[in-house]
């Protein structure tokens, strides 16, 4: 099967502009080296995908974000518009299947998006749940705009609302792993703690060979 396209949601590494409400707790510095490594983190996780597309925000940083790409990537502006509105873009854009995550989900893995294009063959939509009630991942074949409208960003409810109009449009639907994503300080340590104990256990492994 061909490979589906993954449009990767990011935003240029600011100071004060990433991870606000991480901030809260840590910090605007502590935020933003926190989501460089989020950022590092999931595009390492998919570099071996070569038909990747980091969808950047503002639309004048290109400079920040081009050392993120990986040399057969491709890079291109959010634009204008909500969040709703940006992502309807993609798709409205979109000319082959196409999966749109964030940044902020380290805990996904490649295979998940192979198993979510291989999914597209038999559905219309493909989604990621998140364990704060919104999702990690989304993709269509077809544009369905109404999935990005009246929906409530930020809350928990962003799954449960997306499902229920897919579902009075008819669409086909595909789930994956359910996933968490760091949006507060107590997702970044508790990611930190499990980053720290698979180094530890990585180390344990090496010495005994």
């Amino acid at each position: 099967m061909p490979e589906s396209k993954v449009v990767v949601f990011v935003k240029a590494p600011i100071l004060g502009k990433v991870k606000t409400r991480l901030a809260k707790s840590i910090g605007d510095k502590a935020a933003l080296e926190a989501y460089k490594e989020l950022t590092l983190t999931v595009l390492g996780r998919i570099k071996k995908l070569t038909k990747v597309d980091l969808c950047f925000t503002p639309d004048d940083s290109i400079n920040e974000v081009i050392p993120w790409a990986q040399e057969n990537w491709t890079t291109t502006p959010q634009g204008p518009g909500n969040l709703g509105e940006r992502m309807c873009k993609v798709f409205d854009n979109a000319t082959e299947p196409t999966l749109l995550i964030g940044s902020d989900c380290p805990y996904l893995k490649e295979k998940d998006l192979i198993e979510a294009g291989h999914a597209l063959e038999k559905n219309d939509l493909v989604l990621g749940p998140s364990k704060d009630g919104g999702y990690w991942m989304i993709g269509m074949k077809t544009p369905t705009p109404s999935l990005f409208k009246e929906i409530n960003w930020g809350s928990g409810t962003v799954y449960e609302s997306t499902v229920l109009c897919a579902k009075e449009q008819g669409l086909r639907i595909w789930e994956g792993r359910m996933l968490g994503d760091i949006d507060y300080a107590d997702d970044w340590f508790q990611f930190k703690a499990k980053t720290v104990s698979l180094m530890i256990t990585m180390s344990m492994s090496m010495t005994l060979l």
